[in-house]
């Protein structure tokens, strides 16, 4: 009987232990910030537009400190920039498109790049709900989050260069 009475004894200690667990338990986050940048050369084009395509990749497990802990992920802002603009002043992307894996993040139309990167119009926030919630399940899932710009530019008058880069600021929650 005296078993019996210590092995209940241990049952109901077990069980008040396990039912006093904190379900709210601390969550501990951290912001942090992703920039990749791409580097586009525009030759002297004496007339004739040439095409852009160029690329960038973010792998998050590279990216982001501790990855395989990480429970969730904030988008706290998704951007792109223009800046360092070198050469040719006059330097024209006719047309372009910028997108991350696929989606359309912004537009660019008969834009001088110099103008452009000195100018308030050099950082551009994305706003588009799908595609933030898109970035935040590829950083989450670990695949790469691409970013791309295409289209075609003329620099009649000689080279020019400028950085394209792109921005994720996050705030990311550990297991």
């Amino acid at each position: 009987m005296k078993k019996f009475t210590h092995l209940v004894i241990v049952f109901v200690l077990t069980a008040l232990f396990v039912s006093c667990e904190d379900s709210n338990q601390i969550k501990v986050s951290a912001e942090t910030t992703i920039t990749k940048k791409i580097t586009v050369v525009i030759p002297k084009t004496n007339g004739t537009p040439v095409a852009l395509a160029e690329s960038a990749t973010i792998n998050p497990s590279q990216e982001i400190t501790n990855f395989a802990n990480i429970s969730d992920i904030t988008i706290n802002e998704v951007s792109y920039e223009i800046s360092n603009p070198n050469g040719n002043p006059n330097a024209v992307v006719q047309t372009g498109t910028l997108k991350i894996n696929g989606g359309l993040i912004g537009t660019i139309i008969n834009a001088n790049i110099t103008q452009v990167a000195n100018s308030p119009l050099s950082k551009v926030v994305v706003t588009n709900a799908t595609l933030l919630n898109m970035t935040k399940s590829l950083l989450l899932s670990s695949n790469p989050v691409n970013f791309n710009l295409d289209g075609t530019a003329l620099s009649d008058a000689g080279q020019l260069s400028f950085d394209l880069s792109l921005t994720i600021k996050l705030t990311a929650t550990l297991k």
